[in-house]
C-alpha cells in the first residue's frame, strides 16, 4: 500500500488488524470479520508498527518472543524454551539475553518483525518498516521480509521500495 503521508495507510492496516472499527461497512480478514475476537484475529494477522518502541513491551529479546506466545496460550516455561528455540533456528540465540534498550533502531525492528513470525499469522501487515532505518539495516530487514512464510502487506510513501511487487496499491 503506497501513498502520501496522511493518506490513511496506518489507518488502513489498523482497520485490518482489528485495532480499529470502521466507521461504516465491514472489514473482512481471511473471511471473517476484523471485529471478531481479537485473539482470533491475531492468529490471522500481526501488525509491526511504524516505530517499534511502540510495540515492545518486555526488557529482553527472549521476553519479547515469548509474551507474543503466551499471548496465544503457551505457559509462560513453554513460551520462553519456544522463544529460544526459535532464536537459535534464526541464528539468533545470543540475542535472547539482550536488553531491548541496548538495541539499535534497526535491531529493534528485527525484533518486532521476530515477534510476529514467532506466533505464525497467516499475513503480516508492516507499517512503513523501512522508514527509520539506514540503508544496510533497510537491506537486512528486507532480505528477513523475503524470507518469511506469510503473505505481506506494508505501507510505504516510496514507490521504489514496492517496484518488484506483484501488486501495489495506492
Amino acid at each position: 500500500i503506497i501513498g502520501d503521508n496522511g493518506a490513511g495507510k496506518s489507518s488502513l492496516l489498523r482497520l485490518i488488524a482489528g485495532l480499529e472499527r470502521p466507521l461504516g461497512g465491514q472489514v473482512r480478514v481471511h473471511g471473517d470479520s476484523a471485529d471478531a475476537d481479537r485473539r482470533d484475529i491475531a492468529r490471522m494477522v500481526g501488525l509491526m508498527f511504524q516505530n517499534p518502541d511502540d510495540q515492545i513491551i518486555c526488557p529482553t529479546v527472549e521476553e519479547e518472543l515469548a509474551f507474543t506466545l503466551s499471548a496465544h496460550g503457551a505457559s509462560k516455561a513453554r513460551a520462553r524454551e519456544q522463544a529460544r528455540d526459535f532464536l537459535a533456528a534464526c541464528g539468533l540465540a545470543h540475542w535472547a539475553p539482550r536488553a531491548i534498550s541496548q538495541l539499535s533502531q534497526g535491531q529493534r525492528q528485527k525484533v518486532c518483525l521476530l515477534a510476529l513470525q514467532i506466533a505464525r499469522p497467516l499475513t503480516l501487515l508492516l507499517d512503513e518498516p523501512f522508514a527509520s532505518l539506514d540503508l544496510p539495516s533497510q537491506l537486512r530487514l528486507g532480505r528477513q521480509l523475503l524470507g518469511a512464510d506469510q503473505q505481506l502487506i506494508f505501507s510505504s510513501h516510496v514507490l521504489e521500495q514496492v517496484c518488484d511487487f506483484e501488486c501495489v496499491i495506492w
